[in-house]
């Protein structure tokens, strides 16, 4: 890696001082509120010292870091301290009544627990008694004063009257404890509403009575802040444009690498050697000699396992026609130069050796040559010659050195005949 301008990338973050401190105050600010601390925490210097540096250097940016250092008090008159806290009054009632509405107890009816039914109960029994009697003492006095059992059965059951009728009561008082139940249950909740209501405007006007103090203090904060925030704004300004032009050095810097590098991955791909690199590629690389001969080692096992893994049946060592036929690697072979007998359709090791000879360091290089120079030329005369020619090439009918003489005693210009040439491979 190219080794950074460590100046130019101070790292504000890993520096001494609070996150307001890292906001407002410049790099060299920070360093040397680094190199304070540092002495205080050797004993150089003592820590109220240190304090009273950055207690100094934040009063520049108009306010104060607190006690620890950490905090942020703006300086000047639009501090809030002097605007006491909300107090709620009917907190204390509100919590207790809201208490109880939670914890209420669901309802439930029993008469032996009711005052009222109990009153029923004594009154219709007193009463259940005394028909009783009087039933018993009417039926002795027609029988003459002799008991008998029909007296006894008439007499309870004018008594089980009066108790059925005091049964039948219960359903009466239960819905009439009901009523009472919901009836508690609503009056606390409309105490608890008027709790709420009385809080909400105490409320309302503390807020009116500390409106305008705030709003003085927000107008005061407001203008130091904007003197403050512009001329921290300059200075932000200033270490953004060295930053940005740091990091555009570095990229390009960076791009330069991975091209070099890049450059030495397909030069070593295509059989070169580290011993051939331009010096300067290599340093603009940043590989080391260790990692040049890593990388040649890895291209040369490479090109060797594909050559073992790629023999395919009919013998001629490895090849690998990639996307294209049989047909199209003939006549490219024939356009890189290669003889008749040479031209099997197979892109092997001479294909790719009569490719490099000609400058290219990949099938797909070669072919994109030679499909370039193949396509129709302007000029018909050269067209029609350069394809009479690759008739001759792809069907060997002709040698080399005919066709060179079929070029020269052709009415082409010299202009013409090189291209020509260049559209052959020559």
């Amino acid at each position: 890696m190219i080794e950074k301008d460590k100046d130019k990338l101070f790292d504000r973050e890993s520096a001494q001082g609070s996150a307001y401190d890292k906001l407002y105050f410049t790099d060299e600010q920070l360093k040397q509120g680094t190199a304070i601390n540092q002495k205080a925490a050797s004993g150089e210097i003592s820590w109220d010292s240190a304090h009273n540096w950055w207690e100094n250097t934040r009063a520049g940016y108009g306010y104060s870091g607190g006690e620890d250092g950490h905090g942020y008090t703006a300086l000047g008159d639009f501090s809030s301290d002097n605007i006491l806290p909300y107090e709620d009054k009917y907190s204390a009632q509100t919590d207790d009544l809201l208490g109880k509405i939670m914890n209420r107890e669901p309802f439930s009816y029993d008469p032996a627990n009711d005052p009222l039914y109990q009153q029923y109960a004594d009154s219709y029994t007193r009463m259940g008694k005394q028909a009783m009697e009087d039933t018993l003492a009417q039926i002795s006095a027609r029988t003459g004063g002799l008991a008998s059992s029909y007296a006894g059965t008439a007499s309870q059951q004018t008594y089980d009257g009066y108790m059925a009728a005091l049964a039948d009561k219960v359903p009466e008082l239960r819905q009439l404890a009901y009523q009472m139940y919901m009836d508690e249950g609503n009056t606390m909740r409309q105490d608890l509403n008027l709790l709420q209501q009385l809080e909400a405007i105490a409320y309302d006007r503390y807020r009116d009575q500390v409106g305008d103090a705030q709003w003085q203090q927000n107008y005061n904060r407001g203008v130091f802040e904007a003197d403050r925030n512009f001329n921290y704004g300059v200075r932000r300004d200033e270490v953004a444009d060295e930053r940005w032009q740091t990091e555009y050095d570095d990229r390009r810097t960076d791009a330069a690498k991975s091209d070099a590098q890049a450059r030495i991955s397909a030069y070593l791909a295509a059989y070169g050697s580290v011993a051939e690199l331009d010096p300067k590629l290599v340093s603009a690389s940043g590989y080391t000699q260790a990692e040049l001969a890593a990388l040649e080692k890895y291209y040369a096992d490479l090109r060797a396992q594909e050559q073992a893994a790629d023999v395919k049946p009919g013998g001629g060592g490895g090849w690998d026609n990639g996307r294209y036929d049989e047909a199209n690697i003939s006549k490219l072979q024939a356009w890189l130069g290669m003889s008749a007998t040479e031209q099997d359709g197979r892109y092997g090791k001479k294909s790719a050796e009569a490719a490099k000879a000609k400058g290219y360091n990949s099938l797909e290089e070669a072919m994109a040559a030679y499909q370039q120079a193949i396509a129709p030329s302007a000029d018909t005369a050269l067209n029609g010659l350069y394809q009479r020619i690759v008739g001759y090439i792809e069907s060997g009918s002709k040698t080399t050195a005919e066709i060179a003489t079929m070029i020269e005693k052709s009415a082409l210009s010299d202009k013409q005949q090189d291209e020509l040439l260049t559209m052959l491979g020559y």
